[in-house]
């Protein structure tokens, strides 16, 4: 599985992802400031979470010494 990526910027975008619905039905996944500019009070955009804040939690605090 590859990392979601930025459609404009090309960088890599974790857990929250913009989307924007392009041609044909397709959405495109944005970072958040790519989407501010797309739609300025984000209202043409989806957010999509990967991960719930609790399981990431989780692991980060396993890993913890």
């Amino acid at each position: 599985m590859t990392a979601p990526v930025d459609h404009v910027l090309q960088v890599e975008v974790f857990n929250v992802l913009f989307t924007v619905a392009g041609h044909e039905r397709k959405y495109f996944v944005h970072c958040m400031d790519c989407a501010l500019s797309i739609s300025p009070g984000l209202s043409k955009v989806i957010v999509l979470q990967q991960y719930e804040m609790t399981d990431l939690e989780d692991v980060y605090n396993s890993l913890q010494p």
